[in-house]
C-alpha cells in the first residue's frame, strides 16, 4: 500500500516586487521610446503640418484638413496620436475655432477609440476615406442633437467637413508615405505633384496669421506665384488664380482676388525674360489693377506692401537656386509623356471655360444695375412721410391723384437737373398754391432724392467694377487658351539643328551658353539662345546673329524678343528668333522729337506673331514729352500682349479702351495697327483716332483711313476693322499727325500722298527718312509736334 504523500507549495527566496510598480517601469520606458520617436525630423515635420493644417480653416469654421490628418495618423501612423491629437486642437484654438474645439476633439478621441476594431475592414486610403467622412458625420450630428436643437445649416455643414475630410485622406496618407520612405523623386507623379498641391494649399490657409501687420499667408502666396511665373505666362496666371482662392475660401468674400493674382502671374510671366527684375515689375503691374477695383488707398497700400516683402524674398533668392528649379521644370516638361499632356490641355480646358462662364455673370450682373432712378420709389417714400398724415390727402392723392402724381415727378425731375438747391426752391405754383405743406414737401423730397442719387452713384461704381472683373476674367481665359495652345505647338526639340547652330555661331566668335531649337523642320523654328555679356553695341550683336542663323538654315530669321544686361551681376544675353519662310517685311523706321525734346511721345511696335504673322503698331500719346510717351508706350505693351494671347483686333482694342478709361486720368493715345500675315498675303488694320495711312501698289498710292475717337476717351468706342490683299512689293507707310498737318501757318495738310509718289521706289529706310526732311522744313526747321515715319515694303524673301 503506497504511503500517502505530502505537497509542498513553491515559496521563492525573495519576494516579488507589487505588480504596480511593474506596471509604471513599463509605462515609462514606453514613453520614452515615444518620445524619442517624436523628436525626429520627419516626426517633428508631421507635428508641425498638423498645427498648420489645424489652423487651415475653411469658410471660417470647418476644419476637414484637420479630420483628414487625425484620421490618416490613426490608421497608419499610431506612435503619432498623441502630439499631433495636441497640435491639431492647438492650431484650431489659434484659428479662432474655440466653439466647435470640443466636438472635433471627441470625433479625433472616437477615432482613436473605434479603430483597432476595424483592422483589416478598412485596409487603404479610399477605405479608410470613406470610413472617415461617415463616422465624422454620425459623431458630430449625435452630439450636436444631444447639446442642443441644431438646425438644417449645422448638419449642412457637419456632412460638408466629413465628405471634404475624407476626401483629403488619400492625398494626405500618399504624401506622408512618401516622406517617410524618403522617396527622391517624388512628385514626378500625377497622384504625387496632386497631394503636394493639396498640402501647399492648407499651408497657405493655415499661414492666415499676421505679424506687425503682414499676413504669412498672403507673402507666401505672392511669393510662390512668382516663382510659377517663372514657368511662363500660363502656369503665373494658373497658379495666381488657384493662390487667390485661398482668402475666398477661407472668409467666402475674397474670390476677387483670384483673377488680380492670376493677371499679376500672367505679367509676371510675361516680362520673366528680363530677370527678376522683370518678374517683378510684371508683378506690380498686375498688383495695381488693385487699384481700379478699390478706391481705399489703405486697402491698397497694404496689398502693396505685402507684395513688396514677396518681392524682396524673390530678390534675396539665390540666382542659382531658380536657375536649377527652372531647368528641372524644364527637364520634366522635355520628358512629359503624351497622357500628362492630355489631362494638362483638359485641365486648361475647363479652367478656360470656367473664367469665361464668370465673365458672363459679371457682365450680366453690370446689365442688372444699368437702370433708370426708382422714380416710383421715391415719390412714395415722400407721400408715406409727408403726405399720409395731411388732412388734405383725401383730395391731392384720392380725387386728383394722377395729377398730383405727375406734378411731382415733373419737380422731382427738375430738382434732379438742377441738383437740388434747398428746401422750398422752385415749388411749382400748383403746388404752393394747392399744398398746406410745400416746405415739409420740398425738404423729403430732396432728402430723398439726395439718398438716391448717392445710391445711384455706388451702383454706377458697382457696374464698373463689375465690368473690370469682367474683362480681367475674359483675359485670364484666354491666357489659359493660349497657354493649352502653346502646350500643344511646342513641338519637338531639334538637336541637330542645334548642333549646326552651335557650330555656325562659334564660327563667327559667339560662344552660346545655352542653344535650344523647338518646332519641326519643316515648319516654323523657334530659336533660343543664351550668350555670356559682351561689349557689343546690341544692333551689332543682334545683326550678326541673326545673319549666322540665316546662313545656317538657309531662309530669313527674325528676332521676336532680347534682353542684354541691365546691371552689372546680370552675365548672360538672352534672343528668341522665329523663322520666316515666304515674304519678308523691310522695314525703315525715322522719329523726331517734338523742337529740342529729347524723348518721343510716340510709341512703335514692329515684331513677328508667329505663323508668318507681323505685327505694327503706331500710338501717338496725348500731348508730348514723357507724359505721353508713357501713355503710348502702355497703348503698345497691352496690345502687344494681348494680340501674342490669340485676341482678334476688335477685343484687344476693346480691352485696351476699358484698362485706359478705368485708369481714372483723362489721357488718351492713338492707335494704328496693322496685322500682316505673309501666308495669307492678307493685311488686316484698325485705326483708332490715327492719322490716314498710305499703301503703294503697282505703282498707285492709296490713302486708308477710319474715323474713330482715341483709346481712352469713351467706354464703347466705335472699331472698325478692314482688311486687304497683298502682293510682292507692296509699300505700307504709317506716320503720326505731325507728318501731315506739318506747320499750322503753312497750311501744308495732305501733301504726303503726292511725295509718296516720287519716292516709293526706294527702300524703307530711305523713305522714312525723306519724310522726316520734308516734314522737318514744312515745321520751319523746328518740329511742332513730334515726328514719326514707319515705313513697310514686302519683299521676297
Amino acid at each position: 500500500m503506497q504511503e500517502p504523500f505530502e505537497i509542498h507549495p513553491y515559496r521563492p527566496d525573495k519576494t516579488l516586487a507589487p505588480p504596480t510598480e511593474t506596471t509604471r517601469q513599463f509605462f515609462y520606458a514606453k514613453l520614452i521610446r515615444l518620445g524619442q520617436q517624436w523628436i525626429r525630423p520627419k516626426a517633428l515635420i508631421c507635428i508641425g503640418a498638423a498645427f498648420m493644417l489645424g489652423r487651415a480653416v475653411v469658410a471660417g469654421e470647418l476644419s476637414p484638413f484637420g479630420l483628414a490628418s487625425m484620421a490618416v495618423v490613426v490608421g497608419r501612423y499610431r506612435y503619432l496620436i498623441l502630439p499631433v491629437f495636441l497640435a491639431l486642437l492647438l492650431g484650431q484654438a489659434t484659428a479662432g475655432l474655440t466653439s466647435s474645439l470640443w466636438l472635433n476633439g471627441m470625433v479625433y478621441i472616437s477615432l482613436v477609440a473605434v479603430f483597432p476594431s476595424l483592422l483589416g475592414w478598412v485596409e487603404g486610403s479610399l477605405p479608410l476615406g470613406i470610413f472617415t467622412a461617415i463616422w465624422a458625420f454620425g459623431v458630430k450630428a449625435g452630439f450636436l442633437v444631444m447639446a442642443r436643437e441644431p438646425l438644417f445649416y449645422d448638419f449642412l455643414m457637419v456632412g460638408l467637413e466629413a465628405v471634404i475630410g475624407g476626401a483629403l485622406v488619400p492625398p494626405l496618407m500618399l504624401l506622408l508615405k512618401g516622406m517617410h520612405r524618403g522617396k527622391q523623386d517624388f512628385g514626378k507623379l500625377q497622384e504625387e505633384m496632386a497631394s503636394i498641391v493639396v498640402l501647399a494649399f492648407a499651408l497657405l490657409l493655415g499661414l492666415n496669421y499676421e505679424i506687425y501687420g503682414y499676413n504669412l499667408g498672403v507673402i507666401l502666396s505672392k511669393y510662390l506665384i512668382m516663382l510659377a511665373a517663372l514657368r511662363g505666362a500660363g502656369w503665373g496666371a494658373v497658379f495666381g488664380a488657384g493662390c487667390g482662392l485661398v482668402p475666398g475660401i477661407a472668409s467666402l468674400n475674397g474670390l476677387i482676388l483670384a483673377g488680380l493674382y492670376a493677371i499679376s502671374g500672367m505679367l509676371a510671366g510675361f516680362l520673366k525674360i528680363w530677370g527678376k527684375i522683370g518678374l517683378i515689375t510684371g508683378f506690380f503691374c498686375g498688383n495695381l489693377l488693385y487699384g481700379f477695383y478699390f478706391s481705399d488707398e489703405a486697402v491698397l497700400v497694404d496689398f502693396l506692401k505685402t507684395s513688396g516683402v514677396a518681392a524682396a524674398l524673390m530678390l534675396l533668392t539665390p540666382k542659382r537656386a531658380v536657375q536649377n528649379l527652372v531647368n528641372r521644370w524644364l527637364a520634366g516638361e522635355q520628358d512629359l509623356p503624351s497622357p500628362v499632356l492630355k489631362q494638362m490641355e483638359e485641365r486648361l480646358d475647363r479652367f478656360a471655360h470656367l473664367f469665361k462662364q464668370l465673365a458672363v455673370y459679371y457682365e450680366q450682373g453690370a446689365a442688372a444695375f444699368e437702370q433708370e432712378p426708382a422714380w416710383d420709389k421715391l415719390l412714395n417714400k415722400t407721400y408715406q412721410e409727408v403726405c399720409q398724415g395731411c388732412s388734405l390727402a383725401r383730395f391731392c392723392w384720392e380725387r386728383d391723384g394722377h395729377q398730383s402724381y405727375r406734378r411731382l415727378l415733373d419737380w422731382a425731375g427738375k430738382l434732379a437737373e438742377e441738383d437740388g438747391k434747398g428746401p422750398g426752391t422752385g415749388v411749382p405754383a400748383e403746388l404752393k398754391n394747392g399744398c398746406v405743406k410745400p416746405e415739409e414737401l420740398a425738404l423729403a423730397l430732396n432728402k430723398f432724392l439726395a439718398m438716391e442719387q448717392v445710391d445711384a452713384y455706388w451702383k454706377e461704381q458697382l457696374t464698373r467694377n463689375r465690368k473690370g472683373v469682367a474683362t480681367q476674367l475674359g483675359v485670364l481665359a484666354k491666357a489659359l487658351a493660349a497657354a493649352k495652345k502653346q502646350l500643344n505647338s511646342t513641338g519637338t526639340k531639334q538637336r541637330d539643328l542645334e548642333e549646326l547652330l552651335q557650330q555656325e555661331l562659334e564660327d563667327t566668335w559667339f560662344r552660346p551658353r545655352r542653344l535650344e531649337v523647338w518646332g519641326e523642320p519643316q515648319g516654323e523654328l523657334e530659336i533660343l539662345i543664351e550668350l555670356p555679356a559682351c561689349q557689343v553695341r546690341k544692333a551689332q550683336c543682334i545683326r550678326k546673329i541673326s545673319d549666322g542663323l540665316s546662313r545656317a538654315l538657309d531662309c530669313a530669321v527674325a528676332l521676336r524678343e532680347y534682353r542684354c544686361p541691365a546691371a552689372p551681376e546680370e552675365q548672360h544675353c538672352h534672343f528668341h528668333f522665329l523663322t520666316i519662310a515666304g515674304m519678308m517685311p523691310e522695314i525703315g523706321l525715322a522719329q523726331l522729337p517734338k523742337e529740342s525734346g529729347t524723348v518721343s511721345g510716340d510709341a512703335v511696335l514692329v515684331t513677328p506673331l508667329g505663323g508668318n504673322r507681323w505685327c505694327f503698331i503706331l500710338s501717338d500719346g496725348m500731348g508730348s514729352g514723357e507724359p505721353a510717351r508713357q501713355e503710348s508706350q502702355t497703348v503698345v505693351e497691352l496690345m502687344e500682349n494681348l494680340l501674342s494671347l490669340e485676341f482678334d483686333l476688335a477685343e484687344a482694342v476693346r480691352m485696351v479702351n476699358t484698362l485706359l478709361i478705368l485708369n481714372g486720368e483723362e489721357r488718351f493715345a492713338t492707335m494704328d495697327l496693322f496685322i500682316l500675315d505673309l501666308q495669307q498675303k492678307k493685311l488686316e488694320f484698325v485705326k483708332i483716332g490715327a492719322m490716314p495711312s498710305i499703301l503703294v501698289q503697282s505703282g498707285q498710292c492709296r490713302v486708308l483711313e477710319s474715323h474713330s475717337l482715341p483709346v481712352g476717351i469713351v467706354d464703347e468706342i466705335n472699331i472698325e476693322t478692314m482688311s486687304l490683299q497683298l502682293e510682292p512689293g507692296t509699300v505700307l507707310i504709317m506716320t503720326t499727325d505731325g507728318i501731315w498737318q506739318g506747320a499750322p501757318q503753312e497750311q501744308e495738310e495732305g501733301w504726303l500722298p503726292a511725295f509718296v509718289q516720287g519716292i516709293w521706289q526706294l527702300d524703307a529706310a530711305s523713305v522714312a527718312q525723306k519724310i522726316i526732311e520734308h516734314g522737318l522744313i514744312l515745321h520751319g526747321g523746328e518740329p511742332q509736334d513730334d515726328l514719326t515715319v514707319l515705313v513697310v515694303r514686302i519683299q521676297q524673301g
